[in-house]
């Protein structure tokens, strides 16, 4: 009885220390991405909660989001559905004059997504807003 439990408490020291072990990245590096996006910039307008009309035309504004490089900017609806191409690698003026399309679909949950055209991986969110 005695070996079975040794026997026991050895592979579950070793299945735990392996898990462990694979873990190669530190809470640092999953966060990295998320930090330099926050500290890249941030969107003025549209605000958190704003309501947006289709056919209607709004001003957006964003600062400090890499004023050297070109922009692309997209309408998503939560995060992934429903992308609308806004900007393609125009000059990052940090605002912009849009006429909300008529076709898109009303939703409680839309956020504008501003993309370094240099470098994809850097980017930004606006707040959530509607557009009815």
């Amino acid at each position: 009885m005695k070996i079975y439990f040794r026997f026991l408490f050895t592979v579950v020291l070793f299945v735990y220390s392996g898990c462990r072990e694979n873990d190669s990245t530190s809470p640092d590096e999953n966060n990295q991405s998320e930090a330099q996006v926050t500290e890249a910039g941030e969107f003025i307008s549209p605000a958190a909660g704003d309501v947006w009309v289709r056919g209607a035309t709004y001003t957006i504004k964003w600062k400090e989001f890499a004023p050297e490089y070109n922009v692309d900017m997209i309408l998503l609806k939560k995060k992934k559905y429903y992308p609308v191409v806004i900007l393609t690698n125009a000059s990052n003026l940090g605002t912009l004059t849009w006429k909300v399309p008529n076709d898109v679909i009303p939703s409680t949950y839309y956020q504008l997504k501003l993309i370094n055209s240099s470098s994809p991986d850097h980017f930004i969110y606006s707040s959530p807003f509607v557009i009815k």
